[in-house]
């Protein structure tokens, strides 16, 4: 007799001994007025999060990150199915988002100890940094606990924004870029045939719409100076056509992903007696077609990963 509650001692101290496992829940929030705070008066989040809906206000899929995302992160003990206020988890846990070999910190105050939810705000976070668009984020829980095993502590994913600025030069200006290779003709015929012109110097300004692929079809309002090719009226000659930068033309461009863009630009000859180009489209050559003909390009082509979506069923049942 005395051996069996012995053994049914060892047991209980064994079990008693045995650690909960915690699945720490990264997501990005669905509505963000809907994120949970603090209530000064009471000092107790509101609003609570039921035990059966740990995933409530919580996107379970397409886990992306791009400027204004607010991320949600919980901690539920997935042997009493609870989630676990920050205070009783780790007082002195952080955040980090590492962003393209640069790391970001997100600490917890004195106020958030009684919370379960810990909302990361990208904006705050970033604090102005600019964040080409495709880049690798990696979002990771520091915390330990003894009494805990803790999984599920990172979330690999990628910035994106479905509408973007145009940048220039790695900078972001607020929507304005420098347009090059671009090329146009108002398809009229001359003595010398139809005038094709360049545009070499330019400014634009215009925004990036992203699909769902990797790709995009920019809209830019732009202006440029224009190298206009006209028969020379001086004399009646074999004189050469002269070609001159007394010109200024004003128009629209669409980008396909860098790869070509199409316009229309109305050109206006300044030089005293010159004639209008009048209506012109517009052709540009962008830089990946180039990358394509290049001699020296690589055999291999690599298509930017898709962000890794975390089996979050184990969390929920």
């Amino acid at each position: 007799m005395k051996k069996i509650i012995f053994f049914y001692l060892l047991l209980n101290v064994c079990t008693s001994n045995a650690q909960d496992t915690i699945a720490v829940i990264i997501r990005p929030a669905l509505d963000k007025s809907k994120l949970s705070k603090i209530d000064p008066a009471t000092l107790e989040q509101i609003p609570q999060i039921p035990t059966n809906a740990p995933m409530e206000n919580m996107k379970v899929n397409n886990p992306i990150v791009n400027k204004n995302s607010e991320y949600i992160i919980r901690f539920r003990d997935l042997k009493t199915k609870g989630l676990l206020q920050i205070g009783q988890l780790d007082a002195a846990m952080t955040v980090e988002v590492i962003v393209n070999s640069k790391t970001y910190t997100r600490n917890i105050s004195q106020g958030e100890l009684k919370m379960t939810d810990l909302n990361i705000n990208f904006s705050q976070l970033f604090n102005g940094d600019i964040i080409p668009d495709n880049s690798n984020i990696r979002i990771v829980v520091t915390t330990t606990n003894k009494n805990y095993e803790i999984l599920n502590t990172e979330l690999d994913t990628k910035y994106y924004n479905k509408i973007q600025h145009y940048q220039s030069l790695g900078q972001d200006l607020g929507g304005f870029w420098i347009p090059t290779l671009l090329y146009s003709t108002n398809f009229k015929s001359t003595s010398t045939g139809v005038p094709f012109a360049t545009l070499p110097i330019g400014i634009a300004y215009g925004w990036k719409f992203y699909g769902k692929g990797v790709g995009y079809i920019g809209v830019s309002a732009m202006a440029n100076w224009l190298i206009y090719s006209q028969p020379s009226s001086s004399s009646s000659t074999s004189t050469n056509s002269s070609f001159n930068l007394q010109g200024l033309t004003g128009g629209i461009l669409i980008d396909f992903s860098d790869i070509i863009s199409i316009g229309y630009a109305y050109g206006k000859n300044l030089e005293s007696g010159g004639t209008d180009p009048g209506s012109m489209f517009v052709l540009g050559i962008g830089s990946k077609t180039l990358s394509f003909f290049k001699k020296d390009k690589s055999s291999q082509q690599t298509t930017p990963a898709s962000p890794q979506t975390l089996d979050v069923q184990s969390m929920l049942e």
